[in-house]
């Protein structure tokens, strides 16, 4: 008597019908066709995409049943150079972060900007101005591509 067969003793499932019978039941279960979801479930991939209270939004919302992984960008509006461990700890968490520094004084901005670069580098990340006072900070695996980027770093170059 082999080792499967004593386990399969042991858990009594000698029967290969019983065995098939749960095999095929699991399969129907688990992959549902991708056209056949209902609206209720478009709704909430909806919701789930939309910003939520605290500033973050989800690209790649996590489908409830399938377990797939979130993308979440965080929003946030510095006003203090205190304020820079908490967005080094967003980054430390592998989430991006878009930084709006429209509130902070320009001298501060760039000590945090100087302070994140570091950050970014540590967790092989970047670090990217994508518009006035606007910076993402991105951990590893994520790339920043787009003409319009581009075209904002070489009017950077010109000033």
């Amino acid at each position: 008597m082999s080792l499967a067969d004593k386990l399969k003793s042991f858990l009594a499932m000698t029967d290969a019908d019983e065995e098939t019978y749960y095999e095929e039941e699991s399969r129907e279960d688990v992959a549902p066709s991708f056209f056949s979801r209902n609206q209720s479930t478009t709704e909430s991939s909806e919701i789930d995409n939309r910003e939520s209270k605290n500033g973050e939004f989800n690209l790649a919302g996590e489908d409830k049943h399938s377990g797939r992984f979130k993308t979440r960008i965080r929003i946030m509006e510095p006003r203090l150079y205190s304020e820079v461990r908490d967005i080094a700890d967003v980054i430390l968490a592998d989430e991006s972060v878009v930084l709006n520094f429209r509130r902070m004084d320009k001298d501060q901005a760039k000590k945090v900007i100087d302070f994140l670069m570091g950050i970014t580098y540590a967790v092989r990340g970047d670090i990217q101005r994508i518009g006035d006072d606007i910076f993402l900070c991105t951990p590893d695996g994520i790339e920043i591509e787009g003409s319009e980027l581009q075209a904002l770093k070489n009017s950077d170059l010109a000033d």
